[in-house]
């Protein structure tokens, strides 16, 4: 996300305005907020592990897409698929704290996902800054696609281990 708005205003980018880019966020939010709900019934449906997994896949594919999108309409395309995947990484990822979390410290739980996603932007914004500034914008989205994809592989493989040993938590499902 810290590279988008460059993307989207660089002159080697898409030389949005700021208009521009802020409707390409609001548009990105609205995809959000109309697919929470049906990523949180798909989570219910397939597994919190199945549409965390698809969903990183699908923001790495983005992610690796994003700068390759020459005309308006691959982006929108691309912010589209991004903006779905944001979503279920959304609400699976917390519905499955909810599982695991005690009652008694589910509030403490919460909040540690919930600052997570910043924690990885105090590092992840710096280092793909850098890597932008020393390699252009294509190598820092790349980058981030290759680090999310091999996190979300690891992340795939344990769920996958963990199952095969019968250790996953109670309300679970496999990925």
């Amino acid at each position: 996300m810290t590279l988008l708005p460059m993307l989207l205003v660089s002159d080697n980018g898409h030389a949005f305005s700021v208009g521009e880019m802020g409707l390409v966020f609001a548009g990105m939010s609205l995809v959000n907020v109309l697919g929470a709900q049906p990523m949180a019934a798909l989570s219910d449906k397939v597994g919190k592990a199945t549409v965390m997994v698809a969903g990183c896949g699908a923001f790495s594919t983005c992610m690796a897409l994003l700068p390759l999108a020459q005309s308006k309409p691959e982006l929108a395309g691309v912010l589209t698929l991004w903006s779905l995947a944001v979503a279920g990484m959304s609400t699976a990822p917390t519905a499955q704290v909810v599982d695991y979390a005690p009652v008694s410290m589910r509030a403490q739980a919460l909040a540690l996902q919930r600052v997570a996603g910043d924690i990885g932007m105090l590092f992840g914004a710096a280092l793909a800054g850098a890597v932008a500034d020393a390699s252009g914008m294509e190598t820092a989205f790349h980058t981030n696609a290759g680090i999310l994809t091999a996190v979300t592989a690891w992340f795939l493989l344990r769920r996958l281990v963990d199952a095969r040993r019968g250790g996953l938590p109670a309300g679970s499902k496999a990925a």
